[in-house]
């Protein structure tokens, strides 16, 4: 069993078994049973968000929110083109590729605060993409 407490300065993690005491009573302290703890369906995050921290801190997101605000529509392009840029920097596949294996193994519907308008279906061809005169 490993407890870890976190003060203000550090992190102090001490580890126990089962046969050992339990954890202290204190509300910054987490007991996990180690032999029963599983990790389900994990995605990319770290790779991910340095990515997107790299468009805010470049200001693309306002450069292409400008530039796509006459193709507004149910799908958020800005997004979408946010992406695909972050697959090509991480990941450099086709939109099949992110549609079927990176985009539900990533964090990036969470890091771009969206649903799956924005993610696998918005990059399919021909769907709902603005057209240009």
């Amino acid at each position: 069993m490993t407890s870890c407490t976190r003060t203000v300065s550090a992190v102090n993690c001490t580890s126990s078994t089962d046969r050992d005491q339990s954890a202290p009573d204190d509300p910054d302290v987490v007991e996990v049973k180690l032999s029963s703890f599983a990790v389900k369906s994990p995605r990319r995050f770290g790779d991910c968000w340095a990515a997107t921290q790299l468009w805010e801190d470049l200001d693309l997101h306002t450069f292409w929110r400008d530039a796509l605000a006459s193709d507004a529509g149910d799908v958020p392009w800005g997004k979408v083109l946010q992406l695909l840029v972050v697959n090509r920097l991480l990941a450099p596949r086709s939109e099949l590729f992110v549609r079927e294996k990176w985009f539900p193994q990533s964090a990036m519907d969470v890091l771009l605060d969206t649903d799956a308008r924005t993610g696998p279906s918005a990059t399919r061809p021909n769907c709902g993409r603005p057209t240009r005169n």
